[in-house]
């Protein structure tokens, strides 16, 4: 069955230190430039900040790093999502051992000023398409795509993943097709049909 691994883990305390838990949550992290507000701006760096650290950490285990998300809307949490080579999601010993690691790691480079929510987890059947990387990579899967503006008279469009020409890519839904910027994007995720969730189910059972 699958599932995205949770679990807790209570760091030792110096200063207010991260809770660890895991769970997955999807963010497009390339937003309109007058949309990027001071706290959006000092998300991304922060962001760029963690990944640095974490990648050491995450190759040494034979992992990837899917993305990083910063949410501030309840304090200061922390969102990191790991796979494996082969693009499956890690496993809960995974996430605990990358948590303990990256935890640590964070304090001791005192990379974020305020207490914080540490949560290192698979990204899930919801996964968060990050940048037009994962865009292209998921050309033909059913996505959710959220915009700042309207296009084709709605903020969210599903469909199916299309072709990807430069900073934007087609979207084929039940309206017709919709071409999406890059720009444009608030939130963008993988949002599986019955079909293709029966289809990823078969894959993990075993042999």
């Amino acid at each position: 069955m699958l599932q995205v691994w949770k679990a807790v883990i209570q760091l030792p305390e110096t200063k207010p230190l991260p809770n660890v838990r895991y769970m997955g949550q999807a963010h497009f992290l390339m937003p309109k430039p007058e949309k990027q507000t001071n706290q959006r701006q000092a998300n991304m760096t922060l962001i760029d900040t963690i990944t640095a650290i974490a990648k050491p950490i995450i190759a040494d285990k034979n992992l990837t790093l899917a993305g990083i998300r910063i949410n501030t809307e309840k304090g200061t949490v922390v969102q990191v999502l790991l796979e494996n080579s082969d693009g499956s999601g890690a496993n809960v010993g995974d996430c605990t051992q990358v948590s303990r690691e990256l935890g640590y790691a964070i304090e001791v480079e005192d990379a974020v000023k305020q207490a914080y929510t540490l949560e290192v987890s698979s990204p899930g059947l919801n996964r968060p398409l990050f940048d037009m990387a994962d865009v292209t990579r998921f050309v033909g899967k059913n996505a959710k795509v959220k915009l700042f503006t309207e296009v084709a008279d709605k903020k969210v469009h599903t469909g199916t993943l299309g072709a990807v020409e430069g900073e934007s890519f087609i979207l084929h839904t039940s309206s017709g097709d919709v071409t999406i910027n890059q720009e444009d994007i608030k939130d963008a995720k993988l949002a599986p049909t019955d079909q293709e969730i029966q289809q990823i189910l078969k894959q993990k059972k075993p042999a």
